[in-house]
């Protein structure tokens, strides 16, 4: 159900050859982070990353569970999120993006999390979602494959997911825009990311 996403404007494995991704690590470093050695042949961990943790992490761990649940990666794949500045831990989610819920069909409900070493430890796939999410996640990573939402993105774009706490003059429109670059994101990733996962046989 997801082949039709491959051929959409912004979707290139060259993305994957990011500079943002070359430029910032070592020779050294790659061939860290790109050993299979570690990983679980039949389950494996996603952990979205974002500076509060408050919208955006638990907005998109919900869009890529809810396109996972029709695939075959269901039940082989965890996805959790977690937010990186300290001072938010244990905070309400911002559920004002329920609002959208007609369109979108996601909900997000519960309280923030702040990003623990275990978190880092455990997840097999690192995407952060914003700038500071991105630094946090290069100074703490111990071993899972280290990809922003960057990647995940169409070419010529800014990246990064809007922060949905910058003043906007239209309020719905950057929620709109928000709700699109984490479901396009997500969409790319079970397209490029999860094809990758060495338990999944993709011609079954």
């Amino acid at each position: 159900m997801f082949r039709n996403y491959i051929n959409k404007s912004g979707f290139s494995k060259p993305r994957f050859r990011s500079s943002l991704f070359f430029n910032e690590n070592s020779l050294s470093t790659r061939k860290e982070i790109f050993d299979r050695s570690h990983f679980d042949e039949n389950f494996s961990k996603l952990l979205f990353l974002s500076k509060r943790g408050t919208m955006r992490a638990p907005f998109a761990c919900e869009v890529l569970k809810k396109i996972v649940t029709n695939t075959k990666y269901n039940g082989k794949l965890g996805i959790f999120y977690r937010g990186v500045t300290k001072v938010y831990d244990q905070c309400s989610i911002d559920n004002r993006i329920n609002s959208f819920k007609c369109t979108t069909g996601i909900t997000i409900h519960g309280h923030t999390q702040f990003a623990s070493t275990v978190d880092i430890e455990q997840a097999d796939f690192i995407i952060p979602l914003d700038e500071e999410s991105m630094d946090f996640a290069k100074h703490h990573r111990v071993r899972g494959y280290l990809y922003p939402i960057t990647f995940f993105q169409p070419a010529g774009g800014s990246g990064f997911i809007l922060d949905p706490y910058e003043e906007k003059q239209d309020l719905e429109l950057h929620y709109k825009e928000i709700i699109s670059a984490i479901t396009f994101g997500c969409e790319k990733i079970v397209l490029s990311l999860l094809p990758t996962l060495r338990f999944y046989d993709f011609e079954n």
